[in-house]
């Protein structure tokens, strides 16, 4: 191997400088962890670069004003993706979920990882599949890091809600958000809140394919997936595709 580089210990991707290297493992494989915190508005980022580019959008040297509104820019691209929005609040609307995206190459990206039928890259843990490398790699991370240790008994978790869940019911530190009507227990209050819709009669969602109602956000995506035709988890053993992971799982017993 050339002295010039450097190997990734996670995924054997090759990099050309230590710097790059340490950017690479932060961004892919650090698990989401975010330890660059803006002193302005206290919001975190995974790179110092990332943080640089942040504070540009607290520059008081913001030239790049828009016409219509006012609103002032630190870049000519962020002014026209803008202006776009301005002429058509939907240009950058997607057609499968309706989600409007800031720019052209964000709705591309979007495309491409959330509703492409070409996933040839598959999780051999979850069978969650991805359109690109990239992805699968940040995403298998989920499956063998923990972020969390609990300071009563040392047990590791991957991720914060189940740790606050660990806490509360093994080691009764912390609060129980209870449902009133079934006595549902919620670690979060806003886990509550989308609970109370079920015993609601309003269904305030509608597809605007079938004009289904739904009670919940949840439920219409899941519902949009399948007119969508789009299947992103596929059983490890038979490499059948489904909707839903809940699908893989019931097929499962089919190889029991």
């Amino acid at each position: 191997m050339p002295h010039n580089v450097y190997k990734c210990s996670v995924c054997d991707k090759n990099l050309t400088s230590k710097g790059n290297l340490r950017s690479h493992q932060i961004r892919l494989h650090s698990g989401g962890a975010k330890s660059f915190q803006c002193d302005i508005c206290e919001r975190y980022f995974r790179t110092k670069g990332d943080l640089k580019k942040h504070y540009r959008t607290h520059s008081v040297e913001k030239e790049f004003t828009c016409a219509d509104c006012g609103k002032q820019y630190s870049s000519l691209r962020t002014l026209k993706s803008h202006v776009i929005q301005h002429a058509d609040e939907k240009a950058f609307q997607c057609n499968v979920c309706k989600k409007v995206l800031s720019c052209m190459p964000v709705l591309k990206q979007h495309m491409l990882d959330i509703h492409s039928n070409v996933r040839p890259f598959s999780c051999p843990y979850c069978g969650l599949t991805f359109a690109r490398k990239a992805k699968l790699i940040r995403h298998r991370y989920i499956h063998y890091s923990a972020r969390y240790t609990c300071k009563y008994c040392c047990t590791h978790f991957k991720s914060y809600p189940v740790y606050k869940r660990h806490l509360l019911a093994v080691h009764n530190e912390g609060t129980w958000y209870s449902c009133e009507i079934c006595q549902h227990q919620y670690v979060f209050r806003c886990q509550l809140n989308k609970h109370l819709s079920v015993h609601s009669d309003v269904l305030p969602y509608i597809c605007n394919e079938c004009q289904k109602p739904f009670k919940s956000k949840y439920g219409l995506h899941c519902h949009q997936i399948r007119h969508a035709g789009i299947k992103q988890y596929g059983c490890i053993i038979c490499d059948e595709m489904f909707f839903m992971k809940t699908d893989v799982r019931k097929h499962y017993k089919c190889h029991l």
